[in-house]
């Protein structure tokens, strides 16, 4: 039997139907491609709560940070349901457990998101590169729910089989903050990380494995 040949198509239709444009529809049908595809500029939607860019990120009045576990709720891909809003009216952090944002099964904790960018000289985190960050802490009221809820030790046991082991380095680390007797970390010469805009450089943090006492929150850094 002859072989049925199936017409090559025309690279140029295929082009534009695509949404794309052709530069030089000559070369596109001497089959080397000249197709150029238009990326959509993202547009804000009310509705949607975003703005198209992959960033959950802080906008006033688009409620992402928390339109974010609506839309995941939404399409079943975590337990609960979520009103999308803000806590309390003016302020876009405010997360509530079970409300805008998932419980924790840790005490008092609950999950956060948000893209964070490069953080440079911060009095509450270590530098480092974050963007896309899932923060797991105790509500907050006026700022991102980063208050303490696990201990040095608890931490350092999800560090040590996730990740690197170490509070300031690798995709998850821990809060800079240090309230008094909530030591979360330690400097190398053993003394506690202060809020200084100095203690955020500081990579060769330990734990504060002989403190019992609840005193650190965790970062996911770069989770998606």
């Amino acid at each position: 039997l002859a072989s049925r040949r199936r017409p090559h198509p025309d690279p140029v239709r295929a082009c534009r139907r695509a949404g794309g444009r052709v530069d030089d529809p000559v070369l596109s049908v001497r089959r080397q491609s000249s197709c150029k595809l238009r990326r959509p500029v993202p547009v804000r939607d009310p509705a949607r709560g975003g703005v198209g860019d992959g960033l959950v990120a802080v906008s006033t009045g688009s409620n992402e940070l928390f339109r974010f576990w609506q839309h995941l709720a939404n399409a079943g891909l975590v337990e609960g349901s979520f009103n999308g809003i803000e806590g309390s009216a003016g302020n876009i952090y405010d997360a509530t457990g079970g409300v805008n944002v998932p419980r924790s099964k840790l005490n008092n904790a609950q999950w956060f998101a948000r893209d964070m960018g490069e953080r440079l000289g911060n009095t509450e985190m270590f530098d480092g590169s974050y963007n896309n960050t899932l923060l797991v802490g105790g509500r907050n009221g006026t700022a991102m729910p980063y208050n303490l809820v696990i201990k040095p030790e608890e931490a350092w046991n999800i560090d040590t089989k996730l990740d690197d082991g170490k509070p300031a380095t690798g995709n998850i680390v821990v809060a800079l903050r240090a309230p008094t007797g909530r030591v979360c970390t330690l400097k190398a010469d053993g003394s506690a990380m202060t809020q200084a805009v100095g203690d955020s450089v500081l990579m060769d943090a330990t734990y504060a494995l002989n403190n019992s006492n609840i005193g650190c929150s965790l970062y996911f850094r770069r989770a998606f």
